[in-house]
């Protein structure tokens, strides 16, 4: 395992993450639970009927829009992106014919899907034309849970290539002049459970997703229980109890990953993952480290917010408690033993990257100069992962009320502390792993 510190290129704007003509775009979204097929070969999740699978979707369009407030995950699939490259040409064996079968699951909506398709694509392509064989049709699957705005998505996706050498230009891609290399379909479901034939995947990537989990223990909101997290929305610094019960989730999803994984891919398929972790494998209940797990809007300012609506008598006691973030970030030593349990995989390369940079610095810096605009942008930060998750516990109206909330605690924060959350956080970590189906 590597330990690595991110570093990266400074800028002095945040990335533009998506056209005016997007604000404007609202589709109607049907909400469906996932559910395996009947009679297949793999894991099953063993979620209630009332499961995050059902509610939660990253916001697609409007002023939260996902597309909009991913630049943080960008920075970091800039650096991602040329690993994934070479370890295709390095790592996966591909049959000489027939077409290679891609999914990204998790793929959420937005340019940082269409940059890995683009970029897995042009791998494969480069690997046939240094062996000396023809070029072979790709089969992209993005695959999200049945509530992902793949409308949205497919909207930005170039055409399909057309011209021999043309494989397309994401950064243009809006404006739909410029072609893809890859065939695209939505798979909408759970990767906890299965979503393809048997052996048919020859590369399988996952970013930004597997630290979801797939329901929250039903004991962390019983009374009764002494897992019961009382006066928190989530873990971070919380009771060891209510963590080992998240872990437990966390660790069925991940084994429920990797052994339907090893089912759906070819020997010798290439597996990449990425999803946030923690650096002390001892301690669960320690998350995020400081001043992030303060300052962040999905950690302290978050719970921040909703003490203030309980303060106001917006909200009473239970009802904050009883709201918990289906979020869990295992460590290396778990992730390798799901890997392990599932016997399916070679394990070439897995590393930990250890206080990452969300923002380039030169735009936390100026961010911190300017406590509301921050205040805003890490409010419709958190909103767009958290919206259908709090507006499905307490509506709309009193949803509204807590991001009103959320955003005087960051803006104070920042006013307080000249400081914004994503400069080079100590404690935000993430891990990724190379795999080789077996």
């Amino acid at each position: 395992m590597t330990v690595k510190r991110s570093l990266l290129v400074e800028a002095d704007e945040l990335p533009a993450a998506q056209d005016d003509k997007l604000a404007s775009l609202h589709m109607s979204r049907l909400v469906i639970p996932a559910a395996p097929l009947a009679g297949f070969h793999g894991a099953a999740s063993s979620a209630p009927p009332s499961t995050v699978s059902a509610i939660l979707r990253m916001e697609g369009a409007g002023d939260a829009s996902y597309v909009k407030y991913s630049s943080g995950q960008a920075n970091i699939n800039a650096e991602l992106r040329p690993m994934l490259a070479t370890a295709i040409r390095t790592y996966t064996e591909f049959p000489s014919s027939g077409p290679i079968r891609v999914a990204d699951l998790g793929c959420s909506v937005g340019a940082n899907a269409l940059g890995f398709a683009e970029c897995i694509s042009n791998a494969v392509l480069e690997k046939f034309k240094s062996l000396g064989l023809p070029a072979p049709e790709i089969q992209h699957f993005f695959s999200d849970l049945p509530s992902n705005d793949f409308n949205l998505l497919f909207s930005l996706m170039p055409h399909l290539k057309s011209g021999e050498d043309d494989w397309g230009n994401l950064d243009n891609c809006r404006e739909m002049d410029t072609t893809r290399s890859y065939y695209a379909a939505a798979v909408p479901g759970s990767f906890y459970d299965r979503l393809f034939p048997r052996e048919s995947l020859h590369v399988v990537m996952s970013t930004w997703s597997m630290h979801w989990l797939s329901h929250i223990p039903t004991s962390v909101t019983d009374k009764s229980s002494p897992a019961y997290n009382k006066g928190k929305v989530w873990i971070n610094e919380g009771s060891p109890a209510v963590a080992e019960e998240y872990s437990k989730v966390s660790k069925e999803n991940l084994k429920a990953f990797f052994v339907n994984r090893g089912v759906e891919m070819v020997s010798g398929g290439l597996l990449f993952v990425m999803l946030m972790s923690r650096k002390d494998p001892c301690r669960k209940e320690i998350q995020f480290g400081q001043p992030l797990g303060l300052g962040s809007p999905i950690c302290g300012m978050f719970e921040l917010a909703w003490n203030d609506l309980v303060d106001e008598g917006v909200v009473d006691e239970d009802t904050r408690d009883s709201f918990n973030m289906p979020i869990y970030c295992p460590s290396a030593d778990e992730i390798t033993e799901a890997i392990d349990e599932s016997s399916a995989f070679r394990v070439e390369k897995l590393e930990i990257w250890e206080d990452i940079d969300f923002l380039p610095r030169a735009t936390a810096v100026q961010l911190a100069t300017n406590p509301e605009r921050w205040g805003a942008m890490a409010m419709n930060m958190s909103k767009t992962m958290m919206l259908t998750l709090v507006e499905a516990h307490v509506g709309p109206e009193v949803a509204a009320k807590l991001w009103d909330r959320l955003q005087k605690q960051v803006t104070a924060h920042c006013r307080r502390t000249k400081t914004v959350f994503c400069a080079n956080s100590p404690g935000c970590n993430i891990a990724l792993a190379f795999l080789v189906k077996k």
